[in-house]
């Protein structure tokens, strides 16, 4: 993770795939942490349980995390929903304003 970070390298997370594949999970919580752009993504129809729902990804992202680190509170709704939307943007590194960009600041 430490060279992720150094070369300011996103990730994409895509827990369907990763779920269909038995591949094992990614240590999402620990690479928001340190400050990683993770976005979420589908890796293809066949890859992510024949479909390409962002908001099921966005659940199974925090379930998972959840679930693996023993902590109810480990991914909130709020970090899924920012990894489907502006850290996916970051991943990509799409520096054009959109219509989501005047929610960002909102509280919460």
């Amino acid at each position: 993770m430490a060279i992720i970070k150094q070369y300011n390298v996103g990730v994409a997370h895509n827990p369907s795939s990763n779920m269909m594949l038995a591949s094992g999970v990614a240590p999402v919580v620990d690479m928001l942490k340190r400050g990683i752009a993770v976005g979420l993504g589908t890796d293809g129809p066949a890859g992510s349980n024949n479909d390409l729902d962002l908001m099921e990804e966005m659940d199974l992202a925090a379930k998972l995390q959840k679930l693996t680190r023993n902590d109810p509170e480990a991914l909130s709704a709020k970090q899924a929903f920012e990894m489907a939307t502006i850290n996916g943007a970051r991943v990509v590194e799409w520096k054009r304003k959109s219509a989501l960009s005047k929610w960002a600041s909102a509280p919460t």
